[in-house]
């Protein structure tokens, strides 16, 4: 199952959704992509998860690492939180798309 939650904004919406998860949801661990900004670890340790990171830039392609993308969904507990950008993924610029 997944669950998406939207909101305005960028490190104020990551908090308020960290909250939500922890605190109503029970989620007690989050995965972030390695690169990512520093704030997304602190916002998600703060709330009290524990962050694990997991490849998401595969510099010898200048493209999205599927394979350890595939991997970390694969391996993560049941619960885990997954914290994905859509479209543009920031630090990179990488779609998570086929082409």
């Amino acid at each position: 199952r997944a669950l998406g939650i939207q909101c305005l904004g960028g490190t104020g919406a990551l908090r308020i959704g960290a909250n939500l998860l922890h605190q109503e949801c029970n989620k007690r661990i989050a995965y972030v992509t390695d690169p990512t900004w520093c704030n997304h670890i602190g916002i998600f340790k703060m709330v009290g998860f524990e962050v694990r990171k997991f490849n998401y830039w595969d510099p010898t392609t200048c493209g999205l690492d599927w394979e350890s993308y595939k991997a970390a969904l694969m391996d993560a507990p049941e619960g885990s939180v997954f914290v994905l950008h859509g479209v543009a993924h920031n630090p990179t610029g990488v779609d998570p798309t086929k082409e």
